[in-house]
């Protein structure tokens, strides 16, 4: 036991001891100017190159691209490119605000008279203002369907933060890349160039295909290319298939690795045996097995999961294991899964997403098959989703119990960082 102790603690010191010796030294050694530029190059990563493929015939596209390819302290070009980019920035901010005037028109269709009404008024342009704004703030709170109040918010709130990432990006650092001898990143430059909306991973709520996608909740723990090649793919194709041949390698061999992590909860251990079996029943094709253990697998991690939270920070449930509503601080008598992953502070520690999947689709497949009532479901694509959904919650373990040991080495921070400067001296 002491020497797992020890190996844990070694562990994520190293991963600390890592991430603080790059904040010193990387952060120290280059202006701001260098850092500005970092940032940029960083943000282009997010992109997979089948998207940048998509759109590199577009004319604006290849202006761009020859802009930045004469760019080496040119003002004149760097203007022209910043012209372009104000341009394709209007273009982005008017998308979505027209996407979020069609919300709005269909929340408060029943008062569109009354407003019009008023607009036709001959009182002051504060006061039509100020009463049509009363009517907007209560069709908004009482709208019966709640999911079209939500999805204008996410949209409106996605909007703002990815003008704030743009607002902090200083794109006159490019003025001094010579992108003749780094043409690896040109396209890839432009790109943000073109759709500046890439800076936020989450700018694709925009689609109306995004609140339908089956899979978005498994795409919280794959890299932001991935999931953005994926959702696009499937744009193109309302087609799940690729999803699949895509990540059934990569989930398996995740799985197997997870099951080799020593320093996870024990209650997560002592499952390594069964999520083993999950993966040989995969592999045999057994697809039934698959499922059903899956879903026992998922519930109870989830169930361990809350308990771990509570044992570290007092949440979810009261000294007495009943749990608590987040929002009341009420007692929640009903001690189900669906109470605890929706109503109680568990819901803040899951991708919402997720959540919806589990509480919705999943939570209402699990007794029929559970009980042996459906096997329609029985499916290779169906078993291969549980292996996505099992894979998320054992990762949410991973990130949580990452993150509390690295709280512990918190308090070091200052002394390490001086630490590091003199290694760096």
């Amino acid at each position: 036991m002491d020497n797992l102790k020890s190996e844990m603690f070694n562990h994520y010191a190293e991963k600390w001891l890592q991430k603080n010796y790059k904040e010193v030294v990387v952060g120290e050694q280059v202006n701001k100017r260098e850092r500005d530029l970092l940032v940029i190059l960083s943000l282009t990563m997010m992109v997979a190159d089948e998207e940048i493929e998509e759109y590199t015939s577009d004319p604006d596209f290849s202006v761009i691209t020859e802009l930045l390819l004469k760019l080496n302290n040119n003002n004149t070009n760097f203007d022209k490119l910043m012209n372009i980019f104000d341009r394709r920035k209007k273009n982005m901010d008017d998308t979505f605000n027209h996407k979020l005037q069609e919300i709005e028109a269909i929340i408060m269709k029943d008062k569109l008279i009354e407003v019009n009404n008023i607009l036709g008024k001959g009182i002051s342009e504060e006061s039509k203002t100020d009463i049509i704004n009363k009517i907007r703030e209560g069709c908004f709170q009482h709208q019966k369907n709640n999911s079209l109040v939500e999805r204008y918010d996410l949209i409106k709130s996605q909007l703002q933060f990815t003008n704030q990432l743009l607002g902090r990006l200083n794109l006159k650092a490019l003025s001094t890349m010579d992108f003749e001898k780094n043409q690896n990143w040109v396209e890839r430059v432009a790109f943000l160039i073109y759709k500046p909306e890439i800076v936020n991973q989450e700018s694709f709520v925009i689609y109306d295909e995004w609140k339908d996608f089956p899979l978005k909740w498994s795409l919280y723990y794959k890299s932001v290319p991935e999931g953005r090649l994926v959702f696009f793919q499937y744009l193109k194709t309302k087609d799940l298939n690729f999803y699949y041949s895509h990540y059934e390698a990569h989930t398996i061999e995740e799985l197997e690795k997870i099951t080799t992590n020593r320093f996870l909860h024990k209650n997560v251990q002592n499952r390594y045996p069964l999520i083993n079996e999950v993966l040989e029943n995969y592999r045999d094709q057994r697809y039934a097995s698959t499922v059903l253990l899956s879903l026992s697998i998922i519930e109870g991690l989830l169930w361990d999961l809350s308990k771990m939270i509570f044992e570290v920070e007092g949440k979810i449930y009261n000294n007495h294991g009943i749990m608590l509503d987040s929002e009341t601080g009420n007692l929640i008598k009903e001690n189900k899964i669906r109470e605890l992953l929706k109503r109680t502070e568990m819901k803040n520690y899951l991708y919402m997403p997720f959540i919806e999947y589990f509480c919705e689709e999943l939570y209402e497949e699990r007794n029929p098959i559970m009980h042996g009532r459906e096997i329609k479901r029985f499916k290779q694509s169906n078993a291969l989703q549980k292996l996505f959904a099992l894979e998320n919650v054992l990762k949410e373990f991973q990130s949580y119990n990452e993150k509390q040991m690295m709280k512990l080495f918190e308090q070091f921070d200052d002394r390490a960082k001086g630490f590091f400067r003199k290694i760096k001296e």
